[in-house]
């Protein structure tokens, strides 16, 4: 070939790939337009299924008769809307956990409530008993040698006081213009991720900090952020033993204490509590044996008062009646998943879900039945509309996500992940993209892009048909601890929605407060409109949507085994 028609070829492609490059991402307004009318009709039931799932069946804890009825109201409503293949898929958990019974009550003065839950999983008493309430703090190596033979038959208060929280300065807490841009890209950003700023401090760190007070105040160390990552190896030998929670649970195990008590930190009479611990995985383990005391979390003002009553000369005596039933009949959890077929891509998915398990000191409103009502809602609206979508769209209803995102990982795992030579499947090439919905009741404004910088220009073409839904943020953070994270680091497509912060991480989330009363209905309504939005533009793309590359301890289908 000649040099010259070479240069003319050359130069064709150039021009060609440049023009492709600056096609805009087409978005289809009309059927967008059509999505946000059915979101507004009379024919929403997106607080008709909140409500069920917080008023009807309550808190839900992963393996409870509550979670097994709330999923099987899932599945008959979505096979009532007329889904395809609605189905629960099981996968193995363990033990559920009820508590039937519970009471913790100042011996001396009766007529004071003290506001106290006992943790999931915790073992229950023979019955009400007294026992007097002594300090057990442990922050360092001579504290065990200071309590050892002093505890036995005690009530041990573990804790230090947690800090004060401030109270609500604003009922409803809404991003700020400026609050948004602070952890936004620019409309004509580079394909790298620009970094998060000092100014916008994410809501995960604020949370590992917060949770990781809870279950680290034991010792003197900093708080460690909580999520998917995994500990640091422990230091070997007696004399670098670290103050772990498991290591002081077994010590007041072995010390023979009637119960651990600890403050739920909180404001606004909101107290905290989740997992019984110093086990690992305490759902798996035989009821019958337990191998950690009762534990009990009291809300911080209350157990200020018991601390200090403590410290007095005179003993301070409670009693406490723990009564729990443990569900070990089967060890099986499940997810609910539903499809809308798609036509020519049909083969290929865009996942939507929210996890329906819940803490059990609530109804699990914000936490998360307003997650699990936007998305049931949107696949409804997409039914509704009846706008073809070319590829299937899957929902997923996940269980075990307060344990560590369990049900999402164990979908994953079936259909895209062999873990056990961590090794992509054949389905790996078949997702497109998931969207997470477990931020809370307050509106969606925009996505967090998780890394994802090749999926930058798409997203924001989705969502200038939005904005006035106040859809207009793509966030640099990249949250943790929920089902997105399940996806992502199988080297899927997956993406968080970006919501007003209402009072969820300072009131709701986990606590005592999260009750139906708590959601905003129209929020959730808009919700469920962009997410329906943002599913039908991503069943109907042409191409999937460009994914990071694949984690480093994952290898393609097929690649040899150590």
């Amino acid at each position: 070939m000649k040099p010259a028609r070479l240069l003319i070829i050359l130069w064709a492609l150039l021009i060609a790939v440049a023009l492709t490059a600056q096609i805009p991402e087409p978005v289809n307004i009309e059927a967008i337009e059509k999505i946000k009318t059915e979101a507004r009709s009379r024919r929403s039931q997106v607080k008709d299924v909140a409500r069920a799932l917080t008023n009807v069946y309550g808190a839900r804890l992963t393996n409870s008769p509550n979670i097994k009825a709330a999923g099987e109201y899932a599945r008959k409503k979505l096979m009532e809307w007329r889904l395809d293949d609605v189905h629960l898929e099981p996968w193995s958990f363990g033990n559920g956990w009820t508590n039937e019974k519970f009471s913790l009550k100042l011996v001396s003065d009766p007529s004071f409530s003290l506001v106290a839950y006992p943790k999931a999983w915790t073992p229950g008493t023979s019955g009400p008993f007294t026992a007097e309430a002594v300090e057990a703090i442990i922050q360092n190596e001579a504290d065990f040698d200071r309590l050892r033979g002093k505890l036995r038959g005690k009530f041990a208060l573990i804790l230090p006081v947690p800090p004060p929280r401030p109270p609500m300065t604003t009922a409803n807490k809404r991003f700020t213009d400026d609050e948004l841009k602070a952890q936004s890209i620019p409309v004509a950003a580079p394909q790298t991720p620009a970094p998060a700023t000092a100014q916008a401090a994410t809501e995960p760190e604020a949370e590992a900090g917060f949770f990781a007070w809870v279950e680290n105040a034991l010792s003197a160390e900093p708080a460690k952020p909580v999520g998917p990552v995994q500990p640091p190896p422990r230091p070997a030998g007696p004399a670098t033993l670290r103050i772990t929670r498991e290591r002081v649970t077994a010590f007041y195990q072995a010390e023979g204490v009637a119960a651990m008590i600890e403050p739920g930190p909180g404001a606004d009479g909101s107290v905290l509590a989740v997992t019984a611990t110093g086990e690992a995985t305490p759902w798996k383990k035989d009821p019958k044996l337990p191998r950690v005391p009762p534990q009990v979390v009291v809300t911080a003002d209350h157990y200020r008062k018991i601390l200090d009553l403590a410290k007095q000369p005179n003993p301070v005596l409670l009693e406490l009646e723990i009564r729990n039933s443990y569900h070990s009949q089967d060890p099986n959890s499940f997810n609910v998943v539903a499809d809308i077929k798609g036509t020519d891509k049909a083969d290929q998915l865009v996942i939507l879900g929210a996890h329906l398990d819940s803490w059990h000191l609530s109804k699990g409103a914000t936490d998360n039945a307003a997650g699990v009502a936007v998305v049931m809602e949107a696949v409804r609206i997409l039914k509704a509309v009846a706008l073809p979508m070319r590829r299937t769209v899957r929902l997923g209803l996940w269980t075990g996500e307060e344990q560590g995102m369990l049900g999402s990982r164990a979908f994953v795992d079936k259909y895209f992940i062999n873990r056990l030579i961590y090794q992509t499947r054949p389905g790996h090439s078949k997702p497109s993209v998931y969207f997470n919905v477990d931020n809370g009741t307050g509106a969606i404004r925009g996505l967090y892009l998780q890394g994802n910088s090749g999926a930058t220009a798409i997203l924001q073409a989705w969502m200038n048909p939005l904005k006035d839904l106040g859809v207009s943020t793509l966030s640099t953070r990249n949250p943790g601890s929920s089902d997105h994270l399940a996806f992502d680091g199988a080297g899927l497509p997956g993406f968080q929605f970006l919501q007003d912060p209402i009072e969820y991480e300072t009131r709701t989330h986990h606590t005592n407060l999260d009750t139906f009363d708590q959601l905003l209905e129209e929020d959730l309504s808009t919700n469920a409109a962009i997410v329906a939005s943002f599913v039908y533009m991503a069943a109907n793309r042409d191409e999937p949507l460009p994914r990071k590359p694949l984690p480093k301890s994952i290898k393609p289908a097929g690649s040899p085994v150590p």
